[in-house]
């Protein structure tokens, strides 16, 4: 899995990185993660903190000049948007997408178990990103091509999940 901290964009990584209170414990999880994996492009880049996610968003936009959204107040979810992403992969004048997000649950595994399947819940801290979380098997189905929901009620609690890329 080491290869998995060079598939990523590490300069864009390492920006944000550079701004992140070092007090805090931030995942990158999801989409970014999985499309790592299979060696695909991705454009945007969720974390999660198990607190203070909207002030490290709020930090993280004004430190890199991007534009800065609450998404959900109640559960604690900020975007980031800015144009330029990472110039050294050719990504300058693209849109990145970037969001903060504060456990949804207890701690990362209920987090993780909470989202839609499990090749998106895959996690790694911010540091140390060769090291995957992956406590419901997301790498074994996607190497398997399997979709598999990460529990029987993943949609119906989120029905607008199936609307989104």
């Amino acid at each position: 899995m080491d290869e998995i901290s060079s598939r990523l964009n590490k300069p864009l990584l390492q920006r944000i990185a550079s701004r992140l209170p070092g007090d805090h414990t931030i995942y990158l999880v999801g989409g970014a993660i999985r499309d790592a994996l299979l060696n695909r492009p991705f454009y945007d880049l969720d974390f999660v903190t198990p607190d203070n996610a909207l002030k490290i968003g709020r930090q993280v936009a004004n430190e890199l000049g991007g534009a800065y959204f609450p998404l959900d107040t109640r559960r604690k979810v900020a975007r980031i948007v800015f144009i330029g992403g990472d110039q050294s992969a050719g990504r300058s004048g693209k849109l990145t997408r970037v969001d903060f997000s504060t456990f949804q649950g207890e701690d990362l595994t209920a987090d993780l178990k909470g989202r839609d399947f499990t090749i998106n819940a895959i996690a790694a801290q911010i540091y140390r990103l060769e090291a995957l979380i992956d406590p419901l098997g997301g790498v074994t189905d996607l190497i398997s091509k399997r979709l598999v929901a990460c529990s029987p009620t993943a949609l119906v609690d989120d029905p607008v999940r199936v609307l989104r890329q």
